[in-house]
């Protein structure tokens, strides 16, 4: 399309009197072009509705079009229960064991204090006993092993509480904190993918056709809307070979329409490194030897100008 417009304003050009060449000293014809948006989703899907319409004026972020995204909803989901849990499992893990775990772990803890001081109790009256020799040494013994026994029992229940109090081991903790990041990107990809259903418009500016309407499939990267944002709106003009050197990158000109209050103020942006000839159909005695180069200008402020719109271009002073 860009070509066939290119050819049609230097057929103009040689056409029209002084059209794409100097009408008077350092005027030139050209036309408004545009660099186009093209808007599609990311991976495949039917389109749920489109807010837009040919013609209209969007603001950056404005929502152009949606494509059916109830699965990547329910992959949101998973992705945040996934979250959820692993994260509880890493609060456990540096708490310590649970709080009911703990109680009961104190409870024997107490009931083997208390065995211990019974075992104490039994084997001084015993003591006392075999002293009026009314009990034999043998239950001495038998007392004094009971005693070992309910120690042994209150220092084991004393160091497995201590141990529950405490956090699990740091490799363990870094392996369950590596999982809550991975958990974590998981649910972002997945939101992200959920967002991309939701095709937004890149930058302000003009929506330019919509190309695929409500209920039909568009493959990934097949473009549903197309925009035109205002800085991408440029001129583009043909200048002779012999006013070539007026003309390098960054050169500011002065664009001019039918009806435009004042020119518009633009900056050159390319000037293409080889001359065109004139079209064979267009050969004359004046032309056939004429060389004429492509340049582009874009507008140091927005412009109302449209693709296609004739202008006439002039170097600032």
């Amino acid at each position: 399309m860009k070509a066939l417009l290119a050819w049609f304003a230097g057929l103009l050009a040689f056409l029209v009197p002084g059209l794409g060449g100097p009408i008077d000293d350092g005027v030139f014809f050209g036309y408004v072009e545009g660099d186009y948006v093209y808007v599609a989703p990311r991976e495949g899907g039917t389109i749920t509705a489109v807010s837009v319409s040919d013609g209209d004026q969007v603001a950056a972020g404005d929502l152009l079009a949606t494509v059916d995204n109830e699965r990547h909803a329910r992959m949101v989901d998973a992705a945040r229960a996934r979250l959820a849990a692993v994260e509880s499992n890493l609060k456990d893990m540096q708490a310590g064991s649970r709080k009911e775990e703990i109680a009961v772990i104190e409870a024997r803890h107490r009931a083997a204090e208390s065995d211990l001081a019974l075992a104490r109790e039994t084997l001084r009256r015993t003591a006392a006993l075999i002293k009026r020799k009314l009990a034999p040494q043998s239950q001495q013994d038998r007392d004094r092993a009971a005693v070992q026994a309910a120690e042994a029992a209150v220092n084991r229940l004393t160091a497995e509480l201590q141990v529950a109090r405490l956090p699990k081991r740091a490799a363990q903790i870094e392996a369950v904190r590596q999982d809550v990041l991975a958990a974590r990107a998981e649910l972002q990809n997945r939101q992200s993918d959920l967002q991309d259903r939701s095709l937004r418009s890149p930058a302000a500016g003009r929506v330019e056709r919509v190309l695929r309407r409500a209920g039909e499939f568009a493959g990934p990267g097949a473009a549903i809307v197309s925009v035109l944002p205002r800085e991408n709106i440029k001129v583009r003009f043909y200048v002779p070979e012999p006013e070539r050197q007026a003309i390098s990158v960054g050169e500011a000109v002065l664009v001019g329409c039918t009806g435009c209050p004042e020119p518009y103020r633009a900056n050159v942006s390319f000037v293409a490194p080889e001359a065109e000839f004139t079209p064979p159909v267009l050969y004359s005695l004046e032309e056939r030897a004429r060389l004429v180069f492509l340049v582009e200008a874009r507008f140091e402020m927005s412009a109302t100008l449209s693709p296609g719109q004739p202008v006439d271009v002039r170097l600032a002073q």
